[in-house]
């Protein structure tokens, strides 16, 4: 079997589980093999064992698998972090809210990736913008493994903490960036399977009302930021107001931002000094 002929037939099986997008048959087909998405219907023959594989994974994404834990990795910000059941898959609309802190702080500032998942934001922050200072923190030890991993595969000097919230992390940082759960527990019953299957219920669910980690996080900001320093925040849709007033107490300079969908979707606010 040729490379076009099988990404022809994953295109047509896909469409019969209502997955209609023709890239993700083209991203399978492939991606395990080597190749790159713009190869996908070129005349190349593929050897049986190399069929069966691509034929297997395909059999997980239409069992409702999404397509970057079957491939076992996502593309965030131009590099390839490995991803698993253990954490949450980066999203698209979290590179924006690296590129903000990005190009908003120094280099040197010392830097904290708090709720880290798979260590995607401070990561890209060091890789990306020279940040020589980044912790990674997270209470799953599982997920801070797979941060551990994308480290050592993309060359990122980093230290890894393990805690809950700011429980076990040592001194004051300059810049906190931080993604945290944000759904609601009645959010979480709509989302769909793809997400309430195969991620982490703990990376996804703050509470009752969705903001709980925020109330928490923002209380302990002021013992763990040196002066001027700076939280950056991912936050859910319609949380952003609610979210900057509780910065209101211990924090100045505070704006919203909006991702590419016109939806406000990180908050960032710079510690108050104390007279």
């Amino acid at each position: 079997m040729q490379l076009r002929e099988l990404t022809t037939e994953l295109v047509e099986r896909f469409k019969k589980v209502k997955i209609f997008e023709k890239s993700e048959a083209e991203f399978l087909a492939t991606i395990p093999l080597g190749r790159r998405r713009r190869d996908a219907y070129l005349p190349i023959e593929l050897s049986k064992r190399d069929v069966g594989k691509i034929m297997r994974l395909a059999k997980k994404r239409e069992s409702g698998m999404p397509l970057d834990l079957v491939l076992g990795n996502m593309n965030f910000y131009g590099r390839d972090f490995i991803v698993s059941k253990s954490c949450l898959c980066p999203r698209p609309e979290t590179e924006l809210l690296v590129q903000w802190a990005g190009q908003n702080c120094s280099s040197s500032s010392k830097t904290l990736d708090l709720c880290s998942g798979s260590g995607a934001i401070g990561i890209t922050l060091a890789l990306e913008f020279g940040y020589n200072d980044v912790t990674l923190s997270d209470k799953s030890k599982r997920a801070l493994k797979i941060a551990e991993k994308n480290a050592s595969a993309l060359g990122a000097n980093i230290t890894l903490v393990h805690s809950d919230l700011f429980k076990t992390v040592q001194g004051k940082f300059d810049v906190v960036v931080c993604n945290p759960p944000y759904i609601s527990k009645k959010e979480y019953e709509d989302l769909q399977n793809e997400v309430k299957n195969y991620e982490p219920k703990m990376a996804l669910v703050a509470g009752e009302t969705g903001l709980e980690f925020y109330e928490k996080i923002i209380k302990q900001l002021p013992a763990h930021l040196n002066k001027n320093g700076k939280i950056f925040f991912e936050v859910g849709s319609g949380q952003a107001k609610s979210v900057a007033k509780m910065l209101e107490k211990d924090f100045e300079n505070i704006e919203i931002k909006q991702d590419d969908s016109k939806i406000e979707r990180m908050v960032c606010g710079t510690i108050r000094e104390k007279i």
